[in-house]
């Protein structure tokens, strides 16, 4: 019995030493093949481990195998190397992502013993390997799978507009870029997104330049945010969409003095003067006139609680300045003096009404708040307070569907406080 035991202990001993010398054979060619940038020595350093190892082991030396035979552009024996890994371990997400893009699954290697798994296609993104998992992880993986084939089209797409761009074929390659930008923005890093909105500006596409903007400026990066969101605006004035301009260059302004353009200016400063334009007032002295009264009506307001004066300078800005960035915040500041001071709910209500009834729903705090999404909040609460149960419920799901993202000048999600209002008009917790 004790020499079974000793005979037992010194075949275990020995195959543990084996798959550790193999491990180290596996290590050494890696290295070797990395200081070298040598691939035909890999293969040939790694192709007997492959054949003695197995498990982990072998996984590991089939799928750098892999590696080094695709490197040399033998894109059929990678494939196999690839399979040979997934069938010493299933799991090997490294080997089965490079089988996506050298072409998906064939079949594994009647050698293995393996059982041929079931393939399952995904249009566009070749085969899946997903059969060759546990059924619980299939999800997890596919999904992984499918994410590196999007990012692997996305950026072959971008790789050919850009040949065919400096191949001078624009219309081929301004319609690549319209499918990434379409399809594929997640894929895309901010500098890609701002690079493709610049070459559509060139040719005399500012939709498809907003659009690339757009999803530049949605990424919150502080390095490209605010110059995406300007080049956003100046596409969209471009376009005619004033509305949405305005809404660009508020988020400008948000960002502050830090955000300047690649000559150094202040991203803010060249903003207001593009807000002036696309709202329409006759020079940049009457923009910097509304400016003034609405500084001097907030001091009235909220400094010296002088709300006659305040309501004097807020009337001159909707009557003077019907255009402007201020008109529809002046009348939410009028709905506020006239409820919370005056106890005026009918008057309240109309300049909330005259906010929402046209493009002023729009208007921007300087910290990116909207006239629109105060006035609907502002509505609800009026409505609530006088008993209009269904009219506040409709003015805080209004609020939700039109401004999910607005924060209040706190920077707090603003949305958070109509869904609250929301819940306990409809007995929710």
């Amino acid at each position: 019995m004790l020499l079974a035991g000793v005979i037992l202990l010194g075949t275990w001993t020995s195959a543990a030493a084996a798959k550790e010398s193999l491990a180290r054979q596996l290590a050494e060619a890696r290295l070797a093949a990395i200081a070298d940038g040598n691939p035909s020595g890999a293969v040939a350093a790694l192709r007997p481990i492959v054949a003695q190892a197995t498990g982990s082991v072998r996984a590991e030396a089939a799928d750098d195998l892999g590696d080094a035979l695709d490197a040399l552009g033998r894109v059929v024996e990678a494939r196999q190397a690839y399979l040979e890994a997934l069938a010493a371990d299933p799991r090997n997400a490294r080997a089965a992502r490079h089988l996506v893009v050298l072409g998906g699954l064939a079949a594994l290697p009647e050698a293995t013993g393996s059982p041929q798994p079931a393939i399952v296609s995904r249009p566009g993104l070749g085969s899946s390997w997903e059969a060759l998992l546990p059924e619980a992880e299939r999800a997890a993986f596919g999904a992984q799978v499918e994410a590196f084939a999007r990012n692997r089209a996305a950026q072959d797409l971008l790789a050919e507009a850009r040949r065919l761009w400096q191949a001078r074929e624009f219309d081929r390659g301004l319609a690549l870029l319209d499918e990434l930008v379409t399809q594929f923005p997640a894929q895309l890093k901010p500098a890609d997104l701002l690079d493709i909105g610049g070459r559509a500006q060139a040719m005399d596409r500012p939709d498809l330049a907003a659009l690339a903007y757009g999803a530049a400026a949605s990424r919150e990066d502080p390095r490209h945010a605010p110059w995406a969101s300007y080049q956003q605006g100046l596409a969209l004035m471009q376009a005619g969409n004033m509305s949405a301009a305005r809404v660009a260059f508020g988020r400008v302004l948000r960002a502050g003095a830090l955000a300047r353009d690649p000559g150094g200016k202040p991203l803010d400063v060249l903003a207001e003067e593009h807000l002036r334009e696309c709202l329409g007032l006759a020079s940049w002295s009457a923009y910097l006139q509304v400016r003034s009264l609405f500084s001097q009506a907030e001091q009235a307001q909220y400094v010296h609680h002088d709300f006659v004066l305040a309501e004097t300078l807020y009337r001159r800005i909707v009557d003077e300045f019907p255009a402007s960035n201020y008109d529809g915040r002046a009348l939410v500041q009028l709905a506020t003096i006239a409820y919370f001071e005056r106890r005026q709910s009918q008057q309240a209500l109309q300049d909330i009404q005259a906010v929402l009834s046209d493009d002023r729903r729009n208007d921007i705090w300087p910290d990116g708040m909207r006239a629109g999404a105060w006035a609907l909040y502002y509505e609800g609460r009026i409505k609530e307070a006088s008993g209009d149960r269904p009219g506040a419920r409709a003015a805080y799901r209004s609020l939700l569907a039109e401004f999910p993202d607005a924060s209040d000048h706190d920077g707090k999600p603003f949305a958070a406080k109509a869904e609250q209002r929301l819940a306990m008009l409809e007995g929710r917790p």
